[in-house]
């Protein structure tokens, strides 16, 4: 009996050794022969590390790595580095591991990966370049690192659990062939580039989103954006460089924000947020948010004489765009960049004509940002622009808030002919 007792307790020790002292490091290896050596965590647990002998380069590693569950009967719960291991193309993640610290696999660019833990975290630009992803299962997980997919251009699915809070910054950020993905209800926030310069072309955002961060959906091929009646806090060119849109909605129970002829309106501020090829800024509207037109594939552009201030970047990478016209009659000084159309050692400005109000063209060139305009040109005030239109059949009339009008009135109209827009039209008289 005392011999089996001692068995016993001889088996479970090597299975769950002693508690040790936090930091201490015990060796070992992988199934593959691959070095291991693990930091002593909580007293039993293991953070391991993939290690290589001196002169042996990480790119001589090929095949296939598994990460074991113990080590010198240590539970391994948290693998700490992996990292750049060109030529695996396996990385097998056993049972234990509950833990994916910052940067463990990047640029593993070949490997793919059969987690077969519950994996729970997942730190900063873990798997940063691992080109070889093209799916993951991730059901269990509850937080993922600002950055951990970057540039993972193989990856097209990935499912998340009912426990993540947030999607962090540049989390996805560069999945060029992540065209669908399904946001849990659970998340309340969505950072800056989260989803950028992915294939998405919709997305549904959940009632649970509060907060969503600058250029989120930057570059992607959405062609709608709806926002819910949730959020309440909204970065700027959220959907720009996504030419694609050309409907914006808001929930109407949104405390905040309301959509506006196809664009986002602050309601408390009148600031426009974000917009689109088909938004006609209302004249409810006094600001345009910095980078709320970006790259969006806008031709025309008309800027209503209630705005009072202009962001940065409202026209960078719109490369159709030929017609700037303005009806402010006493132009403000505005930062070059809100016109400015590309950066870099010397910046360029659209090379865009803008008219504006007859009388004013001086004033425009002596205006601060609006002097980058190359061209500016008066417009003739004989009262109305394209007269031929006004009694043809078809031809209807509307304010700039999308009100329908018996016949044009004073200040700037929406002329349509057969359903489509022909062109927005101010009368001066």
């Amino acid at each position: 009996m005392k011999k089996t007792l001692l068995l016993i307790f001889m088996t479970l020790l090597s299975i769950n050794p002693m508690c040790a002292s936090d930091g201490q490091i015990v060796w070992g290896k992988t199934p593959e022969g691959v070095t291991v050596m693990g930091t002593v965590i909580n007293g039993y647990e293991l953070s391991v590390e993939l290690m290589l002998p001196e002169g042996i380069g990480r790119e001589t590693i090929t095949g296939t790595v598994t990460i074991p569950t113990h080590v010198e009967g240590f539970k391994v719960t948290e693998i700490k580095a992996a990292a750049n291991f060109p030529n695996v193309t396996k990385f097998i993640i056993e049972s234990t591991v509950m833990t994916i610290a910052d940067n463990a696999f990047c640029f593993c660019s070949k490997a793919k990966f059969d987690i077969q833990s519950r994996l729970e975290h997942i730190g900063n630009y873990a798997f940063v370049g691992c080109e070889g992803i093209k799916e993951l299962d991730l059901r269990f997980i509850k937080s993922i690192g600002e950055g951990a997919f970057l540039n993972c251009t193989g990856l097209k699915s990935i499912n998340l659990g009912e426990e993540i809070t947030s999607i962090g910054q540049y989390t996805f950020d560069g999945c060029t062939s992540l065209s669908e993905i399904t946001i849990p209800s659970s998340v309340k926030e969505i950072g800056l580039w989260a989803f950028g310069r992915t294939a998405l072309t919709s997305v549904n955002i959940p009632e649970s989103i509060t907060s969503i961060g600058d250029y989120a959906f930057g570059r992607t091929a959405l062609t709608t954006l709806n926002i819910p009646s949730s959020v309440t806090e909204i970065g700027y060119g959220i959907a720009a460089y996504s030419p694609n849109v050309t409907s914006i909605t808001v929930d109407e129970g949104n405390p905040v924000y309301e959509a506006r002829n196809n664009a986002i309106v602050e309601k408390a501020t009148n600031k426009l947020i974000q917009g689109c090829k088909t938004t006609i800024i209302p004249e409810s509207v006094t600001e345009i948010f910095a980078a709320s037109f970006t790259g969006m594939g806008i031709s025309e552009f008309v800027i209503p004489k209630s705005i009072t201030k202009i962001g940065n970047y409202i026209f960078t990478f719109n490369d159709d765009l030929g017609k700037v016209t303005s009806y402010i009659e006493d132009p403000y000084d505005v930062n070059e960049e809100a016109f400015l159309y590309s950066g870099g050692d010397e910046p360029k400005f659209t090379t865009a004509t803008l008219y504006v109000p007859a009388g004013t063209k001086a004033k425009y060139e002596a205006a601060q940002g609006w002097n980058k305009f190359s061209k500016i040109v008066e417009m003739e005030s004989t009262g109305i622009e394209g007269t031929s239109k006004v009694n043809e059949i078809g031809t209807e009339w509307f304010t700039i808030d999308g009100k329908r009008l018996d016949s044009p009135r004073k200040g700037l109209n929406i002329l349509r002919q057969n359903g489509k827009t022909i062109r927005k039209v101010f009368i001066t008289k």
